[in-house]
C-alpha cells in the first residue's frame, strides 16, 4: 500500500453552503493568498466543498439531464491550480449532490436511494465528468460523497462501488475518498466495503461529543435551549432532562440522541474509544483513514476549543490518521473569523486568527512532496 498523509483544512462556506453561488461573489472569498497561507501553517492539504449547483444544472423539464456550467468549472480549474502550484493536495468534496443532503431538516428530499433513482444516474455521471477533467492533475482526491446518510450500508456500498467504477475508468492512480454512512459516523465503519482499489482512502468525521463542539449553535434551536452556558473539555457533560426534550419536533430527534450520548465524563480515553471502530478497520484491512472533518465551535472557551483538538491530533498522529479540520474561514467554526459576530471572540487575535488551534493543528505536520 502506498503511503499517503493528509494534514490540513475544509474550505467550507465557499463553493458550498452559500446562498450566492455567482463568480462575483465567491471570487472575494477566496483567492491563491488563502492557500498560501494555509500551506505556510505547515498544511499540505484543503478539502473543497463543493456543492451540485455550483457546477451543474438540472433540466427543470428533465430530472435525469444536467449539464455543467463552463464559467465555474473554468475557476475550479483555477482552484486546482493554485493547490499545484503550492504542492499541496486538493480534496474536491462533492458536499451536496441532487437527489441528497446530510442536513437533517432536508433529509425527507433524499431521493437517491430509492430503487432505480435518476439520481443514481446524474450521481455517476458528475463523477464521470469531474473525472475526465481532472484526473491529470495528481494532487486532485476525489471525495465521492460528504455524509452520507443511506438508509442502509449496503445502499451505500453499491453507490460507492458504482462511482469508484466509474472514476477509474479515466484514473487509476487519483486517490478515491469514501466515507462511512450515516453522517460519517465511526460506528458505521465496520459496514464499509473493503474495496480491491489501493488507491482509496477511507474517511470518517469526528465531532463529539456534541454538547461541547456545538455548544451554543445558533442554527439549531434545541442547542441553544440545552446549552445557554459554556461547556468544558475534559469534563462531564450534564444529563438531558425530560423538560427539555418536549416541545421539539420530528427533526430534533436525532440531535436529542446525540445529546444524550454525550453524556458523562468525557476525556482522550473517550474519544479513543469511540474511534475504535475506525481503528480496527484500518488494522484489519490496511487501508489509510482520514478525519476528513473535525472541529469544535467558536462559541467554546479557548481552553476547551484548544484542549479537545489537542487530544485528537494525538490521537491521529499516534494512529496515523490524515485528517482536515473544518473550518477554514467563518461558518461559526474557523481558524480565522471576519464575521461580526465573532468580533470580540476571544478565540481570535487582533488579525481575526486564532493562532493557539493552528498551532495545535500543525503540530508535527509535514509538506507535501
Amino acid at each position: 500500500m502506498e503511503s499517503i498523509k493528509l494534514y490540513g483544512v475544509n474550505i467550507g462556506g465557499f463553493l458550498s453552503q452559500t446562498e450566492d453561488y455567482s463568480l462575483t461573489s465567491v471570487s472575494k472569498f477566496i483567492t491563491v493568498d488563502d492557500f498560501r497561507k494555509i500551506r505556510d501553517w505547515g498544511f499540505n492539504t484543503i478539502r473543497l466543498a463543493v456543492d451540485f449547483p455550483f457546477l451543474f444544472t438540472l433540466s427543470e423539464n428533465n430530472a435525469d439531464r444536467f449539464s455543467p456550467i463552463h464559467s465555474n468549472f473554468e475557476y475550479l480549474d483555477h482552484i486546482v491550480s493554485w493547490a499545484e502550484e503550492l504542492g499541496m493536495y486538493l480534496i474536491i468534496d462533492l458536499h451536496k449532490a441532487p437527489g441528497h443532503s446530510f442536513e437533517s431538516s432536508e433529509l425527507h428530499k433524499n431521493r437517491i436511494w430509492k430503487q432505480n433513482s435518476p439520481f443514481q444516474d446524474i450521481f455517476l455521471g458528475i463523477w464521470t465528468h469531474i473525472a475526465q477533467r481532472y484526473h491529470p492533475h495528481e494532487n486532485v482526491l476525489f471525495d465521492i460523497l460528504n455524509e452520507p446518510v443511506a438508509p442502509t450500508a449496503e445502499d451505500w456500498n453499491y453507490l460507492a462501488e458504482k462511482t469508484v467504477e466509474k472514476i477509474r475508468m479515466y484514473t487509476k492512480t487519483n486517490w478515491i475518498v469514501i466515507e462511512s454512512n450515516l453522517w460519517g459516523k465511526c460506528k458505521t465503519f465496520p459496514e464499509l466495503r473493503k474495496f480491491d482499489d489501493e488507491n482509496i482512502i477511507y474517511s470518517f468525521h469526528f465531532y463529539e461529543p456534541i454538547s461541547v463542539t456545538h455548544q451554543k449553535a445558533e442554527w439549531l434551536k434545541f442547542t441553544r435551549e440545552y446549552h445557554p452556558y459554556f461547556v468544558s473539555y475534559p469534563g462531564k457533560m450534564d444529563t438531558l432532562s425530560e423538560a427539555l426534550e418536549k416541545g421539539h419536533d420530528a427533526d430534533a430527534k436525532g440531535l436529542m440522541n446525540m445529546f444524550r450520548d454525550s453524556q458523562g465524563m468525557w476525556d482522550i480515553t473517550r474519544l479513543e474509544s469511540r474511534m475504535q471502530p475506525v481503528f480496527e478497520f484500518q488494522q484489519k484491512h490496511n487501508v489509510p483513514i482520514l478525519c476528513g472533518e473535525f472541529g469544535c465551535i467558536a462559541y467554546a472557551h479557548p481552553k476547551t476549543r484548544q484542549n479537545w483538538l489537542s487530544d485528537l491530533i494525538t490521537l491521529f498522529h499516534k494512529n496515523s490518521i490524515s485528517y482536515t479540520y473544518w473550518n477554514y474561514k467563518n461558518m461559526h467554526f474557523g481558524l480565522c473569523d471576519y464575521t461580526l459576530g465573532f468580533q470580540d471572540n476571544p478565540n481570535y487575535d487582533e488579525n481575526r486568527m486564532d493562532q493557539a488551534s493552528i498551532q495545535i493543528l500543525s503540530r508535527n505536520t509535514h509538506k507535501a512532496p
